[in-house]
């Protein structure tokens, strides 16, 4: 009801809408315009045409003809293609991406030639932008060689197909193997193409074709780098480059090139040696690096120049992996006797003499299973059979260096040096070794018991050497305190000497006194009796004479008991030997100083030891004591009883 309510205004806009759109419905019936859209391209197929249908074998209309035409429409509008004459469909624009290219199939056009894969380019049609012109001026149905790179094309689908894919990439350390699928056929006897042919690294088929090129396997490899090939024209395989590392050599046998001419010389008659780009073993190997080399063609053997260990052993492979197959050498004694051998042979091989090594043998396994392999084995084999198996094992050494010196002469005909020839494990059968065993052990104990015997030896000169050097230590003291002692001896002597002469002295001074105490007491008596009486005075004198006289006697006594006792010393001196004197001395003071001069002897009691005893003998044999005299076993009684008993001699 309120659509009803329209005002006139809104009316007359109503109107105009309508017939703006009556207008071109009638516009687009009777003139047939058409509108492409920017990113499209418009393909025209043709429902009718008074110029007919399409000739026999074409599928795309060229000249007006009814079917799908060759030209596409642009974007933008066209007129004139009323829709009950021609069927318009929008297509989308083919975009080759970067790293790739687009292969082109034709799928209308002249008769592919026969023998030949891909068609010619006969003619420069846009890129395949113009199928028209592709047709008319002689396009060959089929793939073409040439190929859309990186861009956006506006081809007509119903023409053309296109295939992208991805562009040739060879990696550093790579090369590329390229095997051409179209071309002339390969000579007779080769397996690989010629080189000298242009084609701008394979990616022009045009030219590798026109100029002759052959199909298959070519000599001519890609280094690293991005390339636009055609993958319906060629093939390329991704190769690492040959390298040779340090201590190798690359010998190269080559199976394309001219006819060869040996350079061996007289001597070597077991295979050709060549020239480089001659077919064979070239002559001059490849020194370490690295070599774009296709190895499709040729075949490089990497030789060792430094020393080759080659391990006969179960479970020992070197690095190289050579002796992989080698194992341990099992032979037989002369009597009966199984034992199982390990070797290693150490070879050499010089490096102007690779060349030959692998023209004989053609690969260093062949040297090795064909050489190597039977000759050690059957020499060991033999020498182990012409021994016995206990003279095999102790003769090991001569067994070695026998070997050695046979092998260098065998391999020396090879043109390989033997270095050296070494025997690692024999083992020998069980109830062989055992009483081996057995002597071994027993050899051993007693070589065992002979070092402890003289260790003990040792120990036992150490420890009597220490007790005499630790009795000399001992003796040397005692003989300290003799010295001691004697000299303390000497010192009482000069003591009793100085006492003895002060007694004399004393006494003197003493006698001296006396008479001078007497001479005073006579005088005072005499005084006093002259004083008293005269008549006392002959008393007085008397008796004062008696004092006199005896006074003098006393001093005369006193005197002469001082002189006897100092002779008597002296000429009990005189009578004795100043050593034993000494010894007397001592002896007397150690008595009545009750001193312990050397330690209690005892006769090897627990008490003491031989040690002490002999100390104590040599004390007593310096201070004159003859210890078997009295028996005893106590020095100090001993020296005092040897003191009575001299004392005794002198009375």
């Amino acid at each position: 009801m309120q659509l009803l309510n329209i005002p006139p205004a809104g009316w007359t806009v109503i109107y105009v809408l309508i017939t703006l759109i009556l207008v071109v419905l009638a516009s687009k019936t009777v003139l047939g315009w058409v509108f492409i859209p920017t990113d499209k391209s418009g393909l025209v197929d043709k429902k009718w045409s008074l110029k007919g249908d399409l000739p026999q074998g074409r599928i795309i209309a060229t000249k007006g003809e009814a079917g799908t035409q060759a030209q596409l429409l642009a974007p933008g509008l066209h007129w004139f293609k009323w829709w009950w004459m021609y069927s318009i469909k929008n297509i989308d624009p083919i975009k080759i991406e970067s790293g790739q290219i687009g292969v082109v199939n034709a799928k209308n056009g002249q008769t592919l030639e026969s023998g030949c894969i891909l068609s010619k380019t006969v003619v420069d049609a846009e890129n395949f932008q113009d199928a028209a012109k592709f047709l008319d001026e002689g396009g060959v149905m089929g793939v073409q060689r040439q190929f859309l790179r990186n861009g956006i094309y506006r081809i007509n689908t119903a023409m053309f197909e296109i295939n992208t894919q991805s562009t040739t990439i060879i990696k550093s350390g790579e090369i590329g193997i390229v095997t051409t699928y179209d071309g002339k056929q390969i000579e007779s006897g080769e397996i690989a193409a010629m080189e000298g042919v242009k084609h701008n690294s394979f990616q022009d088929a045009d030219m590798f074709l026109n100029n002759g090129g052959y199909r298959g396997l070519q000599q001519e490899v890609l280094p690293p780098g991005e390339y636009f090939i055609n993958t319906e024209f060629a093939k390329v395989e991704a190769q690492e480059q040959v390298f040779i590392p340090i201590g190798h050599v690359g010998v190269v046998t080559s199976f394309v090139g001219d006819v060869p001419e040996d350079t061996s010389g007289s001597e070597f008659k077991h295979g050709i040696i060549v020239s480089n780009g001659q077919k064979g073993v070239q002559n001059v190997p490849l020194n370490p690096g690295m070599y774009p080399i296709n190895k499709r063609i040729c075949k490089v053997e990497i030789v060792p120049t430094t020393n080759v260990v080659l391990n006969w052993a179960n479970a020992k492979t070197e690095a190289h992996e050579l002796d992989s197959h080698l194992s341990t050498i099992k032979a037989r004694t002369k009597d009966g006797f199984g034992i199982n051998l390990d070797v290693s042979q150490i070879i050499n091989i010089p490096h102007d003499e690779a060349p030959k090594v692998i023209a004989r043998f053609g690969t260093l396994k062949n040297l090795i299973s064909q050489v190597l392999e039977p000759t050690i084995g059957n020499y060991f084999r033999n020498s182990v059979q012409e021994s016995l198996a206990l003279e095999f094992i102790t003769e090991r050494k001569q067994r070695q260096t026998e070997a050695k010196g046979y092998i260098i002469n065998v391999l020396r005909e090879y043109n390989v040096a033997g270095v050296d020839t070494l025997i690692g494990d024999a083992v020998p059968p069980e109830q062989l070794m055992e009483p081996i065993r057995e002597k071994h052990i027993a050899d051993q104990t007693e070589l065992m018991y002979i070092q402890k015997r003289k260790a003990e030896t040792t120990r036992k000169s150490l420890e009597t050497a220490t007790a005499e050097a630790n009795i000399e230590s001992q003796v040397v003291n005692s003989k300290m305190e003799v010295e001691i002692a004697q000299r303390h001896a000497e010192s009482i002597v000069k003591t009793q000497e100085g006492a003895s002469q002060a007694q004399v002295l004393k006494a003197q001074a003493e006698a001296k006194t006396t008479k001078l105490n007497a001479e005073a007491q006579a005088e005072a008596t005499k005084l006093k009796a002259n004083a008293e009486a005269e008549a006392t005075k002959a008393t007085g004198n008397a008796k004062a004479e008696i004092v006199k006289s005896v006074g003098l006697a006393e001093a005369e006594v006193i005197e002469k008991k001082g002189l006897a006792e100092a002779a008597a010393y002296k000429a009990q001196i005189e009578s004795i030997e100043p050593d034993n004197f000494r010894a007397i001395e001592v002896a007397k003071a150690i008595a009545e100083g009750g001193l312990q001069l050397v330690p209690y002897i005892s006769g090897g009691g627990a008490d003491g030891s031989a040690a002490n005893n002999i100390i104590a003998m040599q004390t007593l044999e310096m201070l004159g004591v003859k210890l078997s005299k009295h028996g005893a076993v106590d020095a100090n009684a001993a020296i005092k009883q040897n003191w009575k008993d001299e004392v005794k001699k002198e009375k």
